[in-house]
């Protein structure tokens, strides 16, 4: 909620900068050469169409006809108000820059890695503030004919203003934190002399977490015969190394986990493979679906 407050607010801020320099040339437009026209129009429209279209890719990330559409829409609109007041031609130049910012911004945005969105959000930002600032400056030289129009100091402390606001406001996007997929969990308890349960159903690929709990008065064991899994996690206790069966110890009263995933779907036996126990009734059914 915060990020879409703290974006809300930086796209008001740089818009009512685009409408202020746009009024601002219309208002000036009969003193101010063509040229000087064509080159605010397409700046304008150029500057603020890339950061518009850079928003509207990150936001709306996998939907990149939305995103350029509405990237282009705002830049066309932008280069064809600030080019309206020169004629015909600025007006064409207007649109087409502002077309090609807004394509621009969101291809940037859809590509942009997630951790990188805010610098650029920020640098992008900066462009066209500055761009707003040199065009305002550069309307008061045409109009007022002063080549020195603007006063380093101030401009110093402006940028250095902005750029605490910016920071402060910061962060701009929703994070987009993937959780962690939780594991299945699977507690099987071993008594005298048996398993509880004995059917177990998991689905191939899932990460799976066994835990042989011991109920019983004596020493058990589980072990899945022939199971192929990946990401093997093995128990603190194996009756040998080179055994690549899913297989847990577990002493009176204790508890053991591993974890695995599944490879290959079937229905496989679980045992104790301690002499005599899986006689007794201990084994099981392992379903992988």
């Amino acid at each position: 909620m915060l990020e879409h407050i703290s974006l809300s607010l930086l796209l008001i801020f740089t818009f009512f900068g685009v409408l202020f320099i746009t009024g601002h040339h219309m208002k000036l437009c009969e003193s101010i050469p063509q040229m000087t026209s064509m080159v605010i129009a397409m700046a304008l429209s150029m500057s603020f169409g890339l950061f518009t279209g850079y928003i509207a890719g990150v936001l709306f990330s996998g939907d990149l006809f939305f995103s350029t559409s509405l990237g282009m829409i705002v830049g066309i609109t932008i280069g064809f108000l600030s080019g309206l007041p020169a004629g015909l031609l600025t007006v064409i130049e207007g649109v087409f820059s502002g077309m090609m910012g807004g394509m621009m911004g969101a291809m940037l945005g859809e590509m942009i890695n997630s951790s990188d969105q805010e610098l650029l959000l920020k640098i992008l930002f900066f462009i066209c503030f500055s761009t707003i600032l040199l065009l305002l400056g550069l309307i008061q030289a045409q109009t007022n004919r002063k080549r020195n129009f603007t006063n380093p100091l101030l401009t110093i402390v402006l940028y250095g203003v902005v750029f605490i606001s910016i920071n402060s406001l910061s962060p701009f996007f929703p994070s987009h934190t993937v959780p962690s997929p939780v594991n299945k969990e699977i507690v099987v308890e071993a008594g005298d002399f048996s398993f509880t349960p004995s059917d177990v159903t998991i689905g191939v690929g899932e990460k799976v977490d066994l835990s042989l709990v011991n109920r019983g008065k004596h020493e058990h064991d589980l072990e899945i015969i022939n199971l192929s899994t990946s990401d093997m996690t093995a128990g603190e206790h194996s009756h040998d190394s080179s055994n690549q069966n899913v297989h847990l110890h577990t002493k009176v009263g204790k508890r053991q986990t591993v974890s695995f995933v599944a490879a290959e779907p079937g229905t496989y036996q679980f045992i104790c493979t301690l002499s005599g126990h899986k006689e007794a009734g201990m084994f099981g059914t392992f379903k992988v679906m």
